[in-house]
């Protein structure tokens, strides 16, 4: 990793892969007043620039650069709302042409970002309803999937004051009233203040990386750092919140803090002990929940890792709900004691390596994992993390686990079930 133009270079030389992919990605403290606009500017990023003043304008261009691909949004890490824009190009190894893809893909870049189409100073009014409108109608569909809106809801309601609560979306309201001026006094901040990096993937040249960051992303400004990881620490005792919604089934979460952050010593035992838990069809919850008993069609657990919680989710009928809620505390309990096999733990330790060790076949996820390391302040080391999860023994799992804490059960019952 090197610093240039204030701002952090990350560059992975691969040769396997056919593209080169570029991730700029701007990280800002995740913030429920600030969350839309910065959404709604990815979405103006996706469409519009100076030079390529239209949408059509925008694909012709990417069309002569052989297809390159390009896209922004935002999403959340932690304490920070992260607004990313990354672009494919085709390596200039495969072109039977004399022309610089690599430079092209940073050119448009540097329109992209320091050059978008603006009126009277502003964005305008017609761009902005636009944005609006697709970011509507984003919320509006997740609104509409049951299983979606059940957890965001449930870690809206857990714990207000966190990070944990607030949508990297944005909300329906904010996005309702936002003015031009406040998402260009957001574009303003993000240029200035964001934390930057820079994620470089391909068959390329370090030195020519830094030479083009130089030429094409000359960022000026105080750019701040951010502590994204955290540990969401609930002050409140167990709480059941019941709502319901025009739905035809029941919907479930669990919510567990973790008291584990990102990067401690118990960080990839309780990896190992979610996948035990609810990652594959091997897993507990899959196995006695739906198979042995028949409650649901899908459920799984999932680790937030930069907030230090971990959900439970599923879909039921509400004839099955304590029953389903007291099996889920039954195979928690099971990891909690050690009450597992060897296979099982074995049998999860190996699909958790090897989804790991697969990032580095797709180009997207091992620049996710490097972006990561950043964050962590960890080195980009592959073999390291794979390491880490080969020496997790059973009493860590144990140990992780333990630290566990319910501190949600939220139910979303179907309004036909509600009233039956």
């Amino acid at each position: 990793m090197k610093r240039i133009n204030g701002i952090k270079i990350h560059v992975i030389a691969e040769k396997k892969f056919k593209d080169i992919g570029v991730s700029i990605r701007f990280s800002a403290p995740l913030r429920e007043e600030s969350a839309s606009a910065r959404s709604m500017l990815a979405m103006l990023f996706c469409d519009y620039c100076a030079a390529y003043p239209s949408k059509q304008a925008m694909a012709n261009h990417m069309d002569r650069l052989y297809g390159m691909s390009f896209h922004a949004s935002t999403m959340g890490y932690g304490k920070g709302q992260v607004l990313e824009i990354r672009s494919r190009i085709l390596d200039d190894r495969y072109v039977d042409s004399k022309e610089h893809l690599l430079e092209e893909q940073f050119a448009f870049l540097h329109e992209v970002i320091f050059h978008p189409y603006l009126e009277d100073g502003k964005f305008a009014e017609s761009m902005i309803e636009e944005a609006r409108t697709v970011l509507l109608s984003k919320l509006k569909r997740m609104q509409d999937d049951p299983s979606s809106y059940s957890v965001s809801r449930a870690l809206e309601l857990a714990d207000h004051a966190a990070p944990l609560s607030i949508s990297a979306l944005g909300t329906k309201k904010r996005i309702q009233s936002i003015s031009g001026e406040e998402v260009f006094a957001a574009y303003e901040r993000l240029l200035q203040e964001d934390e930057i990096d820079v994620i470089v993937c391909g068959n390329v040249d370090e030195r020519q990386i830094e030479e083009l960051v130089k030429r094409y992303l000359p960022f000026s400004g105080e750019h701040r750092e951010i502590a994204h990881a955290y540990q969401v620490q609930i002050a409140a005792p167990l709480r059941r919140i019941e709502e319901s919604k025009a739905i035809s089934q029941t919907y479930l979460m669990l919510l567990y803090q973790s008291n584990c952050q990102i990067g401690d010593k118990n960080y990839w035992p309780l990896k190992v002990a979610n996948a035990m838990l609810g990652q594959y069809p091997s897993s507990f919850l899959f196995q006695e929940v739906r198979e042995k008993h028949s409650l649901c069609y899908s459920i799984y657990s999932n680790l937030i890792s930069f907030d230090g919680a971990l959900g439970i989710t599923t879909g039921i009928q509400r004839k099955d709900i304590e029953k389903a809620i007291a099996l889920i505390h039954e195979q928690v309990e099971k990891i909690k004691s050690g009450a597992f096999s060897e296979e099982l733990f074995a049998t999860s330790k190996d699909l958790l390596y090897a989804s790991i060790k697969g990032t580095k076949d797709e180009m997207a996820s091992f620049m996710a994992y490097a972006y990561q390391c950043a964050l962590l302040k960890e080195p980009f080391d592959l073999k390291a993390t794979l390491q880490e999860i080969k020496a997790v023994t059973r009493e860590d799992v144990i140990q992780a686990t333990s630290l566990l804490e319910e501190k949600l059960i939220y139910v979303l019952y179907g309004e036909e079930e509600a009233d039956a």
